[in-house]
């Protein structure tokens, strides 16, 4: 292991860290703000109580499963950018069977939920992840454009045949009753599936680092022709990871309709699959990077809106989450291409 590359490349993203901090402190002084309020209220705002600790980590759940996903594929050199069509299609296929069958016992509800999410998720990714195999179709554009074609399907089933007769003429479905719903954890601000992503994230990255499975996604990751000539169906390996990546993404949108929203509606994602791209980036693949770098991004996102309370105008403070997520890519960026300053490669040289 290059312990001399780590310690540069965790010089370089905390040095991007401080900058992102300083140049959103600049930026609120410019602007004629309390910077020190300003500040403390981003950080107040995340864990100020048991309610704002809920929203966070409700926040980073289907970041986490989304951003796992991502980076599981990210290791066998393909990238799945098509997580928030998946996301959708999981929320689909959760509401659809509360829908047809919404008397089932929570016991029997929420496993089935969790199986049909998955299901829908590597569906939705079944077509681009064949294609990518066995065609040579970049995976990136097919799985982008599926994203486009999850949004309109979910708004003519909103709109349409699942819209609820007791929402007011709101384009909503009906309302999840107790058996449908994630149960809360005892003492802990969070739903069950908090415990739910992390133990995903710890599964995922067993199987990445200690089985033959992962041994063999990662070798044809980075050695193509050098598997295909050890004999790994290659071309199988492609379609299941994908599928897999595609799966995560569909439970993230199930734990979100179940933990969160409790219904469908219609901006039931910000961004999440998205999000999980910035995030696997950010954890440069690695899964316990993307559980930390999740709840830092679930950290900003939830302090930004937080920031607008001190009289910071919302434009601004969505402003100061798109540069610290700037700035932090452009380090993790530097840390990966081995381009450290010169300065931080003398330390880490002389810490050998």
């Amino acid at each position: 292991m290059n312990w001399t590359a780590i310690r540069s490349g965790l010089a370089i993203t905390t040095m991007a860290a401080i900058s992102a901090v300083g140049a959103t402190a600049l930026l609120l002084w410019i602007a004629g703000f309390d910077v020190q309020n300003s500040l403390l209220r981003l950080l107040s705002t995340s864990f100020g109580s048991r309610y704002l600790l809920a929203q966070t980590t409700e926040q980073a759940v289907p970041i986490l499963l989304c951003a796992i996903g991502i980076a599981f594929a990210a290791r066998l050199g393909r990238w799945n950018i098509g997580a928030e069509g998946q996301f959708y299609m999981g929320a689909l296929a959760t509401v659809g069977l509360f829908q047809y069958f919404p008397d089932l016992p929570i016991g029997l509800m929420l496993p089935l939920m969790v199986i049909l999410s998955m299901v829908a998720g590597a569906l939705w990714i079944l077509g681009p992840a064949l294609l990518c195999a066995f065609m040579g179709v970049s995976e990136i554009l097919t799985t982008l454009m599926m994203n486009y074609v999850s949004l309109p399907l979910m708004n003519y089933l909103l709109y349409g045949p699942w819209k609820s007769p007791g929402g007011f003429n709101f384009p909503v479905t009906n309302r999840f009753t107790e058996n449908a719903v994630l149960p809360i954890l005892p003492g802990l601000p969070a739903h069950v599936g908090f415990l739910f992503a992390l133990a995903l994230a710890a599964l995922v990255d067993f199987v990445l680092w200690h089985t033959t499975i992962g041994f063999r996604v990662r070798a044809t990751g980075n050695n193509r022709e050098a598997a295909n000539y050890a004999g790994y169906h290659t071309r199988a390996i492609d379609v299941a990871v994908l599928c897999f990546s595609g799966a995560l993404a569909g439970v993230a949108g199930m734990i979100q309709v179940t933990g969160v929203t409790h219904q469908l509606l219609p901006n039931i994602s910000p961004g999440f699959g998205y999000l999980g791209i910035i995030v696997a980036s950010l954890a440069l693949t690695s899964i316990k990077g993307c559980v930390a770098v999740s709840l830092l991004l679930a950290v900003i996102l939830v302090g930004s809106k937080g920031i607008e309370a001190t009289g910071v105008p919302g434009g601004i403070a969505n402003f100061i989450s798109g540069l610290l997520l700037l700035l932090l890519l452009i380090g993790v960026a530097l840390a990966s291409s081995g381009q450290a300053p010169r300065w931080i490669r003398i330390k880490t040289r002389r810490a050998e």
